[in-house]
């Protein structure tokens, strides 16, 4: 499916239970959209659904620019790029934000699939893996532990224990000392199993006050653990099973050793959900499961793009600071990059007694303290490039920057049909051009920074 494309719930081919999945995602993370929206400017509309028309039975899903991974298996792929080429814009932020290190994707983009929302989906597959191996281990019988005594008494009661009973003799005793061999579920596995079903109840109960999609799966399936716990096993049992370690190698080789093969995968189970639990969310999960606005991935993009080029110009690497964000890059001790953040001491009219602000353009180039070069990014073809743009980008350039006759203001936009353009007047210049995976040198980016910087 593609952002801005609307499609029905029949041509999606999803089922009831799956369309009302996806109703409560969108209903879940609408807030926190229209909130992101609104701090960081974003045009692109939140997904929603839409009823179908009085009587109708078809409803609508409308991803609007957001892409990732929605439930019941819909991917949302951009409307104006290859998939090829987004699949490259992803990998390339993917790489740039590892570099930076920066603490999360969503220090500079917002991602509302959240390590609790897939924290929940992995912890329900774990869920839904443990009720299976549990419902096979019962059907069998559950591990037994042999507990092999030596007792004493007037009669036995198992085996003779010759050598014990002439010890007791010898001492004055009348007593019989016999063997007696005892069953109990008192084994490792099963005190394994409790713990397994005590963490998911645990996790599932903080899942469900977290968020209320897919409740009512999550309630189910905490029924099931908590009838586990409370019905299958005696509750001294139970209380044994919570002084045991169930991280501690040793206990889990010995629940494993001791147990036949078709049951012992539950300690394999049981290795492979701490090992999820301790993996943090990368930079990749994040933006290829998150969902997030298109305009802002290709933001991101422009965003490496410029420090490229800006790299082979200059001639310099450089460590972006521990601190940094990405919204102020200093490249060398004269040059700096800032990206989507307020230039208030720079402006020479709106930040004065207006009443006013400058604004935040997406990108602005300063070296030694003057911005030479601000650039606007557009998800959009060049057709759709309104008037209100192009007059926010004259504020900025007439606002922000002196009239040197380098100071140079560009619009960069995804649509390779156009041609570049270059207005260039005594006081000021503006380009428009198109930027792209499939050809990131068509806009013509290093030639207009280099003027702007004065290399050329």
């Amino acid at each position: 499916m593609r952002t801005y494309r609307e499609q029905t719930r029949s041509e999606l081919g999803l089922s009831p239970g799956e369309w009302q999945e996806l109703t409560e995602f969108i209903d879940d993370i609408r807030p926190s959209i229209e909130s992101a929206r609104s701090e960081m400017s974003i045009e692109a509309p939140a997904p929603h659904v839409t009823e179908s028309p009085k009587g109708g039975s078809d409803p609508t899903f409308v991803p609007g620019g957001w892409v990732g991974q929605y439930p019941a298996d819909i991917y949302v792929y951009p409307d104006k790029l290859t998939t090829a080429e987004y699949e490259v814009m992803l990998d390339d932020i993917t790489g740039w934000l590892e570099i930076w290190d920066v603490p999360t994707a969503a220090a500079v983009l917002p991602v509302f699939h959240t390590t609790v929302q897939e924290w929940r989906s992995e912890v329900l597959g774990y869920s839904q893996m443990l009720i299976s191996y549990t419902e096979e281990l019962l059907a069998d019988r559950p591990p037994v532990a042999v507990e092999r005594e030596t007792e004493i008494g007037t009669k036995p009661r198992g085996p003779i224990d010759f050598q014990k009973t002439i010890k007791q003799r010898s001492q004055g005793n009348q007593d019989i000392a016999y063997r007696t061999t005892n069953f109990s579920l008192n084994h490792p596995l099963n005190l394994l199993l409790i713990q397994f079903h005590t963490e998911l109840i645990s996790v599932l109960d903080s899942l469900q006050t977290k968020s209320t999609v897919m409740s009512s799966t999550i309630s189910q399936h905490r029924e099931y653990h908590m009838n586990i716990r409370e019905s299958t096993f005696a509750w001294n049992l139970v209380k044994r099973s919570m002084a045991i370690d169930p991280t501690d190698g040793e206990f889990l080789d010995q629940a494993r050793a001791e147990s036949r093969s078709n049951v012992g995968k539950i300690v394999d189970l049981w290795e492979s959900y701490l090992q999820q639990k301790a993996l943090s969310v990368d930079f990749e999960q994040q933006l290829n499961v998150g969902i997030k606005p298109i305009s802002k991935i290709y933001e991101l993009w422009i965003l490496g793009q410029l420090l490229d080029v800006i790299k082979d110009l200059l001639d310099v690497e450089f460590i972006l600071e521990k601190s940094s964000d990405l919204h102020t890059i200093r490249v060398t001790d004269n040059v700096t990059i800032h990206y989507n953040t307020p230039l208030n001491h720079h402006s020479r009219f709106l930040d004065g007694g207006l009443g006013s602000h400058p604004g935040r353009p997406d990108f602005a180039i300063e070296k030694q303290g003057t911005i030479v070069w601000i650039g606007d990014a557009k998800y959009s073809p060049e057709r759709n490039i309104g008037l209100d743009s192009y007059q926010r980008l004259l504020t900025y350039m007439v606002d922000l920057m002196d009239a040197t006759g380098r100071s140079t203001a560009s619009i960069i936009h995804v649509d390779q049909k156009s041609f570049r353009k270059e207005i260039n007047t005594a006081d000021y210049n503006l380009t428009q051009s198109c930027l792209r995976p499939s050809d990131p040198t068509f806009s013509g980016l290093p030639l207009v920074l280099s003027k702007a910087l004065g290399l050329s």
